[in-house]
């Protein structure tokens, strides 16, 4: 209906409407903004785990079936057959799947209300989130199938019990297959736990970088204050009143350097944009019409913001109502419309409609709204010319910022006890909130990666500790031909290593397609880094071989006279 609309206008006006469309944004969007990258992100790391989690589980689960041969031998000579034995141990891990839903269900009752304490502010809506049943519900089976599904391997390999072989040997016969699907669980683990590792490496990466990013502006010991002043209280003469005063109130508190005002703070996102003309440039169709951010600034916001100015001047007390308007405008605007410089003295006019403004100043670029974003084209008008309804004001302190929030608030209730006073903060605390989101991405997939090491180093622990013990003989008889230490040492640590390293491979050769997924949550960084894989590569082995350390020292101390004795 909107662009049926659009049309008409077009065809009803056509030198005022040609080409112009219509852009809806849901209220959705609108309200909560762009997360979906850091939900799919989130589940994406989720996902990751839990396989982890489940080929941990069944690498465990097939780590008892040895030791419970002799026991499901002797349940098969008592007329079980196989459907019984497998039935038996699906029920045993579903019954684990069972209490791990539970368990998983109480702990993230627990831990919504933990998160909405003290996560940090700037992510939407979070006060409105809660442990919602449904979605518990659906995770609840998750967990059920997945205990079914990855029961099936140590139930498939514990119902082939070769009932007289293993009764006569006492329980000692053990399934190469087991040993050998435990090794692929685990390097499954392995490379998994690679990809978790890669994930959160990049996103560590891409948050260093954009605390690196320079915003334009110096947020250090600088305090912000963002106002809104009634319409219905403050009409235009009021605000030319008004802004004066209060600034100069503020000036004159101890510790204060300098005090400035902005209708929009930089980073912060809250922009006035319109479309505007250059003087002696020919005037585009209305529909290609270039925009930029017009901000009305006094004359000492540059200086308190350490902006620096490139050519010519700063605004002063002589830019007011009854004098030529004037303009400064940042180097993005001046080069797109001045490319070899020169900007001073030429003149721009905005919305086409409004008095011409000649370029008085030229200053350094700065980031309107997300760090990760170019600089866009901004004008800045002087105060006096242009009061707003609304605004920032910026108190650089010689020392720490917060000591004066009290002051700053007091004075401001001094001038109108009604006036509302909006996000009184420390620049670096509004700048802080603008990476909430990434930093929470980066926290919990951190987290992930960390919990998927630990199941991936029981699980390859698990394997060379089982190896090790099927190898006691081997080792002992290893060790009477004259063995050294250090050579079985090494040898269960190859071994260790190997699981790791193939594991790392497979990871490896998995990561272009899920990073590349993560490229809408990267800055700064490919996707394929080399530095954030050689160290996640690096990581992954020095934990196998970490895990492979303790059964490697059991190895190394076996006596070669009473392993050859067990037999």
């Amino acid at each position: 209906e909107m662009r049926t609309i659009a049309r008409n206008l077009e065809r009803a006006y056509p030198a005022s409407n040609a080409g112009v469309r219509v852009e809806l944004t849901s209220l959705y969007e609108s309200l909560v903004g762009d997360v979906r990258p850091m939900v799919l992100t989130l589940a994406a790391a989720v996902g990751l785990l839990l396989l982890i989690a489940c080929a941990n589980v069944a690498s465990l689960l097939l780590a008892r079936v040895p030791a419970r041969r002799r026991e499901l031998a002797l349940r098969a000579a008592l007329g079980a057959g196989r459907f019984r034995i497998a039935r038996q141990l699906m029920t045993e891990s579903i019954v684990l799947a069972l209490a791990g839903g539970v368990l998983g269900i109480l702990l993230a009752s627990w831990t919504v209300s933990l998160i909405r304490r003290f996560a940090p502010l700037g992510i939407p809506r979070l006060e409105s989130v809660q442990a919602d049943w449904s979605v518990l519900a659906v995770t609840f089976v998750v967990a059920l199938v997945t205990g079914l599904v990855f029961g099936l391997a140590p139930a498939w390999i514990g119902s082939r019990s070769e009932i007289t072989g293993i009764l006569q040997q006492g329980g000692r016969g053990l399934s190469s297959g087991g040993g050998r699907l435990r090794g692929l669980l685990t390097t499954a683990e392995v490379a998994l736990s690679m990809l978790l590792l890669v994930g959160a490496g990049l996103l560590l990466r891409s948050f260093t970088g954009l605390l690196g990013v320079n915003p334009g502006f110096d947020p250090r010991n600088v305090l912000a204050v963002q106002l809104s002043l009634p319409a219905a209280r403050y009409n235009e003469s009021a605000l030319r009143a008004f802004y004066p005063r209060v600034l100069e109130r503020l000036g004159h508190l101890p510790g204060v350097k300098s005090v400035g005002f902005v209708y929009s703070l930089p980073v912060l996102g809250s922009r006035w944009t319109s479309g505007y003309l250059v003087r002696d440039q020919p005037p585009p169709p209305l529909a290609s019409r270039p925009s930029a951010s017009f901000n009305p600034a006094n004359a000492d916001y540059f200086r308190t913001m350490q902006i620096p100015l490139l050519e010519g001047r700063s605004f002063t007390d002589q830019d007011r109502l009854d004098t030529p308007y004037v303009a400064i405008v940042t180097r993005a605007f001046a080069k797109r419309h001045w490319p070899d410089g020169g900007a001073v003295g030429k003149q721009v006019n905005q919305g086409g409609s409004g008095p011409w403004r000649t370029v008085v100043g030229v200053v350094g670029d700065l980031k309107q709204n997300e760090l990760h974003e170019e600089c866009g084209a901004e004008v800045f008008l002087p105060l006096e010319q242009s009061p707003p309804q609304k605004g920032g004001i910026v108190i650089r302190t010689y020392g720490s910022p917060t000591a004066l929030a009290a002051a700053v608030r007091r004075e401001i209730r001094a001038l109108d006890p009604m006036l509302p006073i909006i996000n009184l903060a420390t620049m670096e605390e509004l700048m802080g909130e603008t990476l909430v989101r990434r930093r929470a991405t980066m926290s919990l997939v951190s987290v992930f990666a960390s919990f998927a090491l630990v199941l991936a180093a029981i699980g390859i622990y698990g394997v060379i500790a089982y190896s090790v013990a099927q190898r006691t003989r081997e080792i002992g008889i290893r060790m009477a031909l004259g063995a050294h230490r250090d050579d079985i040492v090494r040898q269960v640590l190859w071994q260790g290593s190997k699981l790791g390293l193939v594991g790392v491979g497979i990871g490896l050769l998995s990561a272009p397609p899920l990073t590349t997924l993560m490229s809408t949550q990267l800055f700064g960084v490919g996707s394929l880094d080399p530095l954030t894989l050689v160290a996640g590569s690096t990581v992954v082995v020095t934990v196998s071989l970490l895990a492979s350390w303790i059964p490697a020292l059991r190895a190394s101390n076996v006596d070669p006279v009473l392993s050859m004795r067990a037999d």
